[in-house]
């Protein structure tokens, strides 16, 4: 249930963690060719899509360069506290970052 509160949550205030994530991004989706707002977004998309455990379909992540995957990944827990608050149980980061991951792994290995 409360993976369930904070998941809302984040979806309603979506535009703060994707103004907070982008300032993460900017270096490599400079050098990768991508908007770095549009990259967050699509990367968050991808997270609370997987949140639900369902099979990941192809997804605009599918043409994200590697580097943001991982500059997003690395910058997930920090961004979620900025956004959320510092008192987010370890249940929901760690289910955020365990989707994140599935979803990652998925799209590298499906890629063309």
């Amino acid at each position: 249930m409360a993976n369930d509160l904070h998941l809302a949550t984040l979806k309603a205030r979506r535009r703060l963690f994707i103004a907070r994530m982008s300032v993460q991004l900017t270096d490599c989706c400079n050098a990768a060719g991508l908007d770095v707002e549009a990259t967050a977004g699509a990367l968050l998309d991808a997270l609370v899509a997987a949140q639900g455990r369902a099979t990941i379909r192809a997804s605009r992540s599918d043409r994200i360069a590697r580097p943001c995957f991982a500059a997003f990944g690395d910058e997930l827990v920090p961004t979620l506290r900025a956004t959320l608050g510092d008192d987010l149980p370890i249940a929901f980061l760690a289910r955020c970052v365990d989707a994140y991951w599935r979803h990652v792994d998925h799209v590298i290995r499906h890629a063309d």
